[in-house]
């Protein structure tokens, strides 16, 4: 199973950047692998026994994270690396350590726009809302076509039940992929609970 859902992520991660125009290190392809073939693991031993963690799971998989670890000691300025270990750690809940691994890739690449995203879901996490928007909203601004925080900003201000920041920022998403199914999903129920019904079924139905 871990050697299907490994060539997966290596086909995702690869489709993914090549249609952003990205270059793809072989260390970002099998640290991405790792994390998704913990995610998904995780969740299919979940759904198997919902009554028990794995435990056993992170280290039959992070193996690599206690090498990368080492690789780092002996060279410090790799932002990719940084990143995709706090991914890892994330993941793993080890959310201190994470947050150090997210810092240490801006450190390196200020311009990281995954890295803002990444610290805004962790801040998210921690109900820490304001350091959240004020990542979300980074990541947009280096990159505009990162989808994930457009929709991960408009999630936390559902949080805080503020809908006309959601219509604001799901439309800034729109205006970039006017077919993005998850921003109109998130547009039209803000604009239902705000009692726009007409433009709620307008984007329900697009």
């Amino acid at each position: 199973m871990w050697t299907a859902l490994e060539g997966v992520s290596h086909f995702v991660y690869l489709a993914w950047n090549a249609a952003h125009d990205r270059p793809v290190t072989l260390l970002e392809l099998e640290l991405q692998a790792e994390v998704d073939k913990y995610v998904a693991s995780l969740w299919l031993l979940r759904e198997q026994n919902p009554d028990r963690f794995p435990v056993e799971l992170h280290p039959a998989l992070f193996e690599r994270a206690r090498k990368l670890r080492q690789a780092l000691a002996m060279r410090n300025a790799f932002p990719d690396a940084h990143f995709n270990l706090a991914r890892m750690l994330f993941a793993a809940g080890d959310v201190n350590d994470a947050k150090t691994h997210y810092e240490q890739t801006l450190v390196f690449s200020p311009g990281y726009a995954k890295a803002y995203n990444g610290l805004g879901i962790l801040y998210r996490t921690q109900r820490d809302y304001p350091q959240a928007y004020a990542a979300f909203e980074r990541a947009i601004r280096l990159d505009k076509r990162l989808f994930d925080a457009y929709i991960n900003l408009c999630n936390t201000y559902r949080d805080s039940c503020n809908e006309a920041a959601i219509v604001n920022v799901a439309r800034d998403g729109l205006a970039e992929d006017p077919n993005n199914a998850q921003l109109h999903q998130l547009l039209s129920e803000a604009l239902f609970t705000l009692g726009q019904l007409a433009d709620g079924w307008h984007e329900y139905e697009w």
